[in-house]
């Protein structure tokens, strides 16, 4: 609704969830962009809670000659409790949601998708809190790898497919340490939608990509390019070693001929 608009537009990331959870008490079936609204949201409350936490828990290791902070290390180990118990409620009341309401009534594949990486999401930010990361970061794969493989049911312009791929090329980035998964990624959400502008060329040239898929298009391509430099620069690197200890077995098996 328009209440929703103007909180996005004023910034205002708390009034905003909660339109669209009363959204979701009148109709469980969101429109997508009640959907971009619910997820944006999240994702700024969620950066913003765990930024704060991340720089208490700073001071608390360091101590108070770290920085120009004026808290107490006390003072400072409460806060950061507050802001930790606040962001997993957050997560964990969308979480609730997701699985007990928008995602069983999801309208369509696109929906579902939406939802999914969502979720995925929410995992790694809980991640950064739980004392067990690794089974929160392991729902967040399947979260982002079941969003991926449903999109392909997308055309490969949607915003909701390209959107899929560059989270889940990111989460395979900094939380699997998989730069060449990300590539593989990213690379094929690129050649889909090369594949599909010749299609539409040749057969619609009238219907052009949404805006947002053509900035999302840009980025992947970026990234591709980015990440494809330096996990050729690493190679490049290993290679002299390698190289030098074929040589080397190379010459000990001669040697052991003659």
């Amino acid at each position: 609704g328009w209440q929703a608009r103007r909180a996005y537009m004023a910034g205002d990331w708390h009034r905003l969830r909660d339109r669209v959870f009363k959204i979701v008490a009148l109709r469980p079936a969101l429109s997508v962009e009640e959907r971009f609204y619910l997820a944006v949201s999240h994702d700024s409350i969620c950066d913003a809670l765990r930024a704060s936490h991340q720089e208490l828990s700073d001071f608390v290791a360091n101590g108070p000659d770290s920085g120009s902070h004026f808290l107490e290390a006390d003072m400072s180990r409460s806060y950061r409790r507050e802001i930790a118990d606040e962001l997993r409620d957050t997560c964990q009341s969308l979480l609730n949601l997701l699985l007990t309401t928008l995602m069983p009534r999801a309208a369509d594949v696109e929906a579902g998708v939406d939802y999914l990486r969502i979720k995925g999401a929410l995992h790694v930010h809980l991640a950064a809190l739980s004392g067990d990361a690794d089974e929160e970061v392991q729902w967040a794969r399947l979260s982002f790898t079941g969003a991926w493989h449903r999109a392909q049911a997308l055309p490969a312009g949607s915003v909701s497919r390209l959107t899929t791929a560059r989270s889940l090329a990111a989460f395979l980035l900094h939380h699997r340490q998989r730069m060449d998964l990300a590539v593989n990624v990213s690379r094929e959400a690129v050649r889909a939608v090369d594949c599909a502008a010749k299609t539409l060329r040749e057969f619609a040239p009238t219907e052009p990509l949404h805006p947002v898929s053509v900035h999302l298009v840009r980025v992947l391509r970026d990234d591709v390019d980015k990440w494809s430099a330096a996990l050729a620069a690493d190679a490049a690197a290993r290679s002299p070693g390698r190289l030098a200890g074929f040589r080397n077995r190379m010459r000990s098996s001669l040697r052991g001929r003659s």
